[in-house]
């Protein structure tokens, strides 16, 4: 019985190790993007390292407090406006990307992950193929 215990307790050690926990990145965009699609600001940001840096073809913004106004923006906006449809997730290693299409926009997003934190997001809006 003794042993048992003692599995187990190590067992619940490891499920709180950041290792164990840690998310692929197409796991944190998944979560990221439910996340802004309920308005959950504080959810969002809790995605985003302290340095983390987002790009944009003519604006970077840089640590977290940009961070939180771009995406408060983005959210004061969209109250009651679709939600660009998702196209395709996935990734490699520390980097996930993401496609996406909203009306007459569409683009991708490619995200660096390290510490199970967004380090860079690199965002690439253009306008959609007409047709597509």
């Amino acid at each position: 019985m003794t042993r048992h215990i003692i599995g187990f307790g190590a067992l619940l050690l490891a499920a709180a190790s950041p290792a164990f926990a840690a998310r692929t990145p197409s796991q944190m965009i998944e979560g990221h993007l439910d996340a802004l699609g309920k308005g959950d600001l504080d959810a969002v940001m809790a995605d985003y390292a302290d340095d983390a840096v987002m790009t944009f073809p003519l604006q970077i913004v840089e640590g977290k407090p940009g961070i939180r106004a771009f995406f408060a923006g983005i959210i004061a906006r969209s109250k009651g406006q679709s939600f660009p449809q998702i196209l395709k997730i996935w990734h490699q290693g520390d980097a996930g990307y993401v496609t996406w299409r909203n009306g007459a926009m569409e683009g991708s997003d490619e995200f660096l992950m390290k510490d199970d934190k967004i380090k860079v997001q690199a965002i690439y809006p253009r306008p959609a193929k007409p047709g597509s």
